[in-house]
């Protein structure tokens, strides 16, 4: 097993503990954990990002390892680092750069892709997407894809991490569309 990303047993503390326990917060899991970093974000004090990221893969060991089968993603941790100059990864102080928006996609790459989208200029749901973005992120079925394969995920599709609203409307299209 992978070491734990959260250092020592007992070491990572959350700001609401329960206090009649005697272990504040337990982060010793009988689990791996992997991380990926997206490219460099460079931003100024006071200045704001506002777009999407291009897709960063899983890393081989991971693609590989799981190749053809299931994956269960327990946990999911977000965190803003930058390179200290000795080329370590120093976690970013919350006062230096506020995350006020995060989210992440995790597909079958079988199956589904990650395609850009243009958002029409009279579509109001433009209102709701990246803060007025005109472009967005969606899964797209990969086509050729054999529509009897894996006929329980298709009842019961996994949504990605988050932002699973157009995933999830996609199978519902699909189901529908077949008379389910």
């Amino acid at each position: 097993f992978a070491a734990n990303m959260n250092g020592k047993p007992g070491q990572y503390k959350i700001a609401n503990p329960n206090t009649l326990s005697g272990n504040q917060y337990s982060t010793d899991y009988d689990a791996e954990y992997f991380e990926v970093l997206s490219p460099p974000i460079r931003s100024r004090y006071s200045e704001v990002v506002w777009r999407m990221l291009d897709p960063v893969p899983l890393p081989d060991n991971i693609r590989e390892r799981f190749e053809g089968k299931i994956m269960a993603v327990v946990g999911y941790e977000a965190d803003q680092v930058r390179v200290a100059p000795d080329g370590k990864h120093v976690p970013v102080p919350i006062t230096h750069a506020y995350n006020h928006h995060y989210g992440a996609w995790l597909l079958n790459s079988r199956k589904v892709k990650l395609v850009k989208a243009k958002v029409a200029e009279d579509d109001t749901t433009r209102l709701g997407m990246n803060h007025g973005s005109d472009e967005y992120w969606t899964a797209q079925m990969l086509s050729g894809r054999d529509e009897d394969e894996d006929e329980e995920e298709e009842d019961h599709p996994a949504p990605p991490i988050s932002g699973g609203i157009a995933a999830a409307a996609a199978a519902a299209r699909r189901k529908n569309a077949a008379g389910g």
